[in-house]
């Protein structure tokens, strides 16, 4: 008979607790609330230029919180992190050293200037070369692998090539009127 108290007992306990157990999280959540209620350090009505400097303390102060939160995740990288880091730093100055070797190879060997270089692009030393070899014949650049590309020198006296006579108008002129 005294099992059956102490169930009866224990179910009448039982809800009570329940209720009690769902209470407590409700009135904490009131109380944890700030609906309706002024901030820490607000008193009296709402005024604007108080609100923009509160808003304004806390933006500094989130953006303090920010930069010393990354400066803790830089000191915590662990150093692996770090090599792996400078290892795709240094692929990336790799690649870029590489696609300057391949412009170079192509100006060179097609006898390009800097300037001409401006319109070559590809991502492969093939591309950059195929080209290159395309805008030198456009250009009618003629260059022999390995030589420089130089302009030619004025013709002299005695080398077989007659020297072009420089322009002047009114001998051009003249012989205009002659025609008629």
């Amino acid at each position: 008979m005294a099992d059956s108290q102490t169930a009866e007992t224990t179910e009448t306990e039982a809800p009570e607790a329940k209720t009690e157990a769902a209470e407590a999280p409700a009135s904490e959540t009131a109380e944890t609330k700030t609906e309706g209620q002024a901030p820490e350090g607000w008193e009296g009505d709402f005024d604007a230029d108080r609100a923009k400097s509160l808003i304004e303390k806390l933006r500094s102060e989130l953006k303090e919180t920010k930069g010393r939160l990354g400066e803790k995740e830089e000191a915590e990288k662990s150093e692996y992190q770090k090599l792996m880091d400078r290892a795709s730093k240094a692929e990336k100055e790799l690649e870029t050293a590489r696609m300057d070797l391949y412009r170079l190879r192509a100006q060179y060997k097609h006898g390009l200037t800097d300037e001409h270089m401006e319109f070559i692009a590809g991502a492969t030393e093939e591309e950059i070369n195929s080209r290159a070899e395309k805008l030198a014949k456009s250009l009618g650049i003629t260059k022999e692998p390995g030589v420089p590309a130089r302009p030619k020198p004025a013709p002299v006296k005695g080398s077989g090539e007659e020297p072009k006579p420089e322009f002047d108008p009114k001998a051009l002129a003249k012989r205009i009127r002659e025609r008629d």
